[in-house]
């Protein structure tokens, strides 16, 4: 598969959104990373609201049902993402270690 812009994106076989430029699990190039970690809080947060613009109709795109199957899974991935982090920290916690 070419690699393309890691903010563009196409839909799979069961018409979800997929990623675009994504190889073995890597989507960014490690001098992307470096430069990524040497921006700014402010930097990250404009690139983040810039990618959310550019996205945004991609994300509407679609027949009603398709756009709402899309963001279920969206809603999916965040809830297991979220439960995943609360129960690192909840080990954290049942280990002694102090959570910020």
């Amino acid at each position: 598969m070419p690699r393309t812009k890691p903010t563009e994106y196409r839909c799979d076989k069961q018409f979800q959104l997929q990623p675009q430029g994504m190889y073995d699990g890597v989507m960014l190039s490690p001098e992307t990373l470096e430069r990524y970690h040497r921006m700014t809080p402010g930097e990250r947060l404009a690139l983040t609201f810039e990618m959310i613009r550019e996205n945004t109709p991609y994300l509407l795109a679609g027949k009603p049902d398709v756009v709402d199957r899309r963001f279920e899974l969206l809603r999916r991935e965040n809830e297991a993402r979220n439960s995943r982090i609360l129960a690192a920290l909840a080990g954290l916690k049942t280990r002694g270690a102090s959570v910020p």
